[in-house]
């Protein structure tokens, strides 16, 4: 910490923190701390709650974009469409649509190019929160509901 060597820190504490054992080369953006006893879920695949803003196209099954979750950001396919959902009662609407369209929520499954570190926003708020992009523009935002392996 700013002050000296400290052996805890909490939320809003500035700290640097050093690694002993660990080649730099296997540190990247979005990597981890976590205690060894409860450990970050890693996965490339995961069901999520989307709000869709105003895409260019129909989001549709089959469809890739990129996953941007905290700093770093993975590409990924919409795997399945799982449902549409009511945006002010979270009610279902329909079931397996055929895709989802602007001003839309819907529940979805995705499919990550890589694996990476995520958690469920019921568990972790901050890692439990993604947005998806196309193009260069902001299409989704939601919240991870289930990890699958």
């Amino acid at each position: 910490m700013d002050s000296g060597a400290a052996l805890n820190a909490f939320a809003g504490d500035s700290v640097t923190v050093a690694l002993s054992g660990i080649d730099i080369l296997n540190v990247h953006v979005g990597d981890i701390l976590c205690d060894s006893n409860n450990l970050v879920p890693v996965t490339s695949r995961l069901k999520a709650r989307i709000a869709l803003f105003t895409p260019k196209v129909p989001l549709l099954a089959g469809q890739e974009c990129v996953f941007h979750n905290q700093s770093y950001t993975e590409s990924c396919l919409i795997k399945k469409l799982l449902s549409q959902i009511n945006r002010n009662t979270g009610e279902i609407q329909k079931k397996n649509p055929r895709m989802l369209t602007k001003n839309t929520s819907g529940e979805i499954e995705l499919t990550l190019q890589r694996p990476v570190c995520a958690e469920l926003y019921s568990a972790s708020r901050e890692l439990g929160r993604f947005m998806l992009r196309d193009s260069g523009t902001t299409i989704a935002a939601g919240v991870i509901t289930e990890i699958l392996s």
